[in-house]
Protein backbone atom coordinates (compact mmCIF):
# COMPACT_ATOMS: atom_id res chain seq x y z
CA UNK A 1 0.00 0.00 0.00
CA UNK A 2 0.79 3.47 -0.49
CA UNK A 3 1.67 6.15 1.68
CA UNK A 4 -1.03 9.05 1.20
CA UNK A 5 0.43 12.48 2.19
CA UNK A 6 -2.57 14.74 3.18
CA UNK A 7 -0.11 17.77 4.64
CA UNK A 8 1.59 18.91 1.43
CA UNK A 9 -0.19 20.40 -1.09
CA UNK A 10 -0.90 19.40 -4.62
CA UNK A 11 0.56 21.27 -7.36
CA UNK A 12 -1.04 23.71 -9.66
CA UNK A 13 -1.07 21.23 -12.79
CA UNK A 14 -2.79 18.90 -10.29
CA UNK A 15 -4.82 21.42 -9.17
CA UNK A 16 -6.33 22.36 -12.85
CA UNK A 17 -6.68 18.89 -13.66
CA UNK A 18 -8.97 18.02 -10.38
CA UNK A 19 -11.01 21.42 -10.99
CA UNK A 20 -11.44 20.57 -14.60
CA UNK A 21 -12.29 16.99 -14.08
CA UNK A 22 -14.96 18.16 -11.34
CA UNK A 23 -16.26 20.58 -13.36
CA UNK A 24 -16.80 18.34 -16.63
CA UNK A 25 -18.66 16.01 -14.53
CA UNK A 26 -20.69 18.69 -12.46
CA UNK A 27 -21.61 19.76 -16.19
CA UNK A 28 -22.53 15.99 -17.06
CA UNK A 29 -24.64 15.83 -14.18
CA UNK A 30 -26.66 18.93 -14.78
CA UNK A 31 -26.83 18.15 -18.49
CA UNK A 32 -28.08 14.86 -17.85
CA UNK A 33 -30.14 15.31 -15.09
CA UNK A 34 -31.74 18.25 -17.45
CA UNK A 35 -31.68 15.56 -20.79
CA UNK A 36 -33.71 13.21 -17.60
CA UNK A 37 -36.10 15.79 -16.39
CA UNK A 38 -36.95 16.90 -20.18
CA UNK A 39 -38.22 13.69 -21.04
CA UNK A 40 -39.68 12.57 -17.82
CA UNK A 41 -41.65 15.58 -16.89
CA UNK A 42 -44.03 15.37 -19.77
CA UNK A 43 -44.78 11.82 -18.89
CA UNK A 44 -45.31 12.72 -15.38
CA UNK A 45 -47.66 15.13 -16.69
CA UNK A 46 -49.53 13.19 -18.95
CA UNK A 47 -49.85 10.23 -15.63
CA UNK A 48 -51.50 13.10 -13.26
CA UNK A 49 -54.19 14.39 -15.76
CA UNK A 50 -54.80 10.46 -16.52
CA UNK A 51 -55.21 9.92 -12.65
CA UNK A 52 -57.50 12.94 -12.36
CA UNK A 53 -59.65 11.92 -15.70
CA UNK A 54 -59.65 8.14 -13.75
CA UNK A 55 -60.81 9.74 -10.09
CA UNK A 56 -63.52 12.12 -12.19
CA UNK A 57 -64.63 8.84 -14.27
CA UNK A 58 -64.67 6.80 -11.00
CA UNK A 59 -67.38 9.49 -9.49
CA UNK A 60 -69.69 9.40 -12.26
CA UNK A 61 -69.52 5.54 -11.91
CA UNK A 62 -70.17 5.17 -8.33
CA UNK A 63 -74.24 5.33 -8.38
CA UNK A 64 -74.09 3.53 -11.54
CA UNK A 65 -75.89 0.11 -9.57
CA UNK A 66 -78.09 2.93 -8.26
CA UNK A 67 -78.69 4.23 -11.66
CA UNK A 68 -79.03 1.34 -13.18
CA UNK A 69 -81.74 -0.12 -10.56
CA UNK A 70 -83.27 3.26 -10.64
CA UNK A 71 -83.69 2.97 -14.71
CA UNK A 72 -84.91 -0.48 -14.17
CA UNK A 73 -87.40 0.46 -11.93
CA UNK A 74 -88.71 2.98 -13.79
CA UNK A 75 -88.58 0.64 -17.28
CA UNK A 76 -91.38 -1.60 -15.32
CA UNK A 77 -93.38 1.59 -14.08
CA UNK A 78 -93.49 2.53 -17.45
CA UNK A 79 -94.76 -0.93 -18.66
CA UNK A 80 -97.68 -1.24 -16.09
CA UNK A 81 -98.44 2.67 -16.90
CA UNK A 82 -98.73 1.19 -20.97
CA UNK A 83 -100.91 -2.09 -20.14
CA UNK A 84 -103.12 0.47 -18.26
CA UNK A 85 -103.48 3.13 -21.06
CA UNK A 86 -103.72 0.48 -23.72
CA UNK A 87 -106.94 -1.23 -21.67
CA UNK A 88 -108.11 1.93 -21.13
CA UNK A 89 -108.01 3.30 -24.67
CA UNK A 90 -109.47 -0.43 -25.35
CA UNK A 91 -111.98 0.91 -23.03
CA UNK A 92 -112.71 4.34 -24.72
CA UNK A 93 -113.25 3.00 -27.64
CA UNK A 94 -116.09 0.33 -26.73
CA UNK A 95 -119.83 1.16 -28.65
CA UNK A 96 -121.22 0.62 -24.71
CA UNK A 97 -119.47 3.22 -23.40
CA UNK A 98 -121.11 6.33 -21.61
CA UNK A 99 -118.19 8.53 -22.04
CA UNK A 100 -119.04 9.74 -25.54
CA UNK A 101 -122.25 10.35 -24.29
CA UNK A 102 -121.83 12.00 -21.31
CA UNK A 103 -118.95 14.39 -23.27
CA UNK A 104 -121.67 15.18 -25.68
CA UNK A 105 -124.15 16.04 -23.23
CA UNK A 106 -122.11 17.90 -21.26
CA UNK A 107 -120.71 20.20 -24.11
CA UNK A 108 -124.40 20.89 -25.29
CA UNK A 109 -124.87 22.21 -21.99
CA UNK A 110 -124.39 26.37 -22.07
CA UNK A 111 -123.13 27.87 -18.80
CA UNK A 112 -126.21 28.63 -17.06
CA UNK A 113 -127.08 24.33 -17.12
CA UNK A 114 -126.90 22.67 -13.82
CA UNK A 115 -127.03 18.85 -14.98
CA UNK A 116 -129.38 16.82 -11.87
CA UNK A 117 -129.19 13.47 -13.41
CA UNK A 118 -128.31 10.82 -16.49
CA UNK A 119 -129.67 7.79 -16.73
CA UNK A 120 -128.86 5.72 -19.51
CA UNK A 121 -130.87 2.14 -19.76
CA UNK A 122 -129.07 0.11 -22.94
CA UNK A 123 -131.04 1.84 -25.76
CA UNK A 124 -133.09 4.73 -23.44
CA UNK A 125 -131.55 8.11 -22.49
CA UNK A 126 -133.24 10.09 -19.79
CA UNK A 127 -131.81 14.04 -18.72
CA UNK A 128 -132.99 15.78 -15.74
CA UNK A 129 -131.54 19.47 -15.32
CA UNK A 130 -132.04 22.72 -14.15
CA UNK A 131 -132.67 25.77 -16.99
CA UNK A 132 -133.01 29.47 -16.39
CA UNK A 133 -135.23 29.44 -19.30
CA UNK A 134 -137.18 27.17 -21.51
CA UNK A 135 -134.97 28.24 -24.21
CA UNK A 136 -132.07 27.17 -23.23
CA UNK A 137 -133.83 23.56 -23.21
CA UNK A 138 -135.40 23.48 -26.45
CA UNK A 139 -131.52 25.07 -27.38
CA UNK A 140 -129.60 22.01 -25.70
CA UNK A 141 -132.44 19.29 -27.18
CA UNK A 142 -131.56 20.89 -30.81
CA UNK A 143 -127.69 20.51 -29.80
CA UNK A 144 -127.99 16.92 -28.79
CA UNK A 145 -130.07 16.14 -32.04
CA UNK A 146 -127.16 17.73 -34.27
CA UNK A 147 -124.61 14.79 -32.76
CA UNK A 148 -125.89 12.04 -34.38
CA UNK A 149 -125.88 9.66 -31.21
CA UNK A 150 -129.22 10.64 -29.97
CA UNK A 151 -132.66 9.69 -31.97
CA UNK A 152 -136.06 11.22 -30.80
CA UNK A 153 -135.30 13.61 -27.61
CA UNK A 154 -138.42 14.95 -26.56
CA UNK A 155 -138.60 17.32 -24.03
CA UNK A 156 -141.15 15.37 -21.94
CA UNK A 157 -141.10 17.58 -18.31
CA UNK A 158 -141.22 21.48 -17.42
CA UNK A 159 -141.76 22.43 -14.03
CA UNK A 160 -140.98 25.55 -12.43
CA UNK A 161 -138.20 24.57 -9.15
CA UNK A 162 -139.33 27.76 -6.70
CA UNK A 163 -136.69 27.22 -4.39
CA UNK A 164 -134.02 27.26 -7.12
CA UNK A 165 -136.00 29.77 -9.48
CA UNK A 166 -135.17 27.87 -12.54
CA UNK A 167 -137.29 25.16 -14.44
CA UNK A 168 -136.77 21.51 -14.07
CA UNK A 169 -136.47 19.83 -17.27
CA UNK A 170 -136.89 16.06 -18.46
CA UNK A 171 -135.99 15.65 -22.01
CA UNK A 172 -135.76 11.69 -22.52
CA UNK A 173 -135.09 9.88 -26.00
CA UNK A 174 -133.04 6.90 -27.79
CA UNK A 175 -129.09 6.11 -28.13
CA UNK A 176 -128.14 5.47 -31.71
CA UNK A 177 -125.41 3.13 -32.32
Amino acid sequence: MKNINFITTLSPQQQYEIRRWFICSMLIVIFTLIAIGFFIIPQLHALYAMKQEITALEKKTKDYAQLTSTKDTLKKENETLQKKRAHLTKYLNQPSNPHTYLAAIINSCSTDVQLEQVRKNKKDLEITALFSTPESATIMIQKLSDTDLFATLKLTSLQHDTQTKKFRCTIKGKIRN
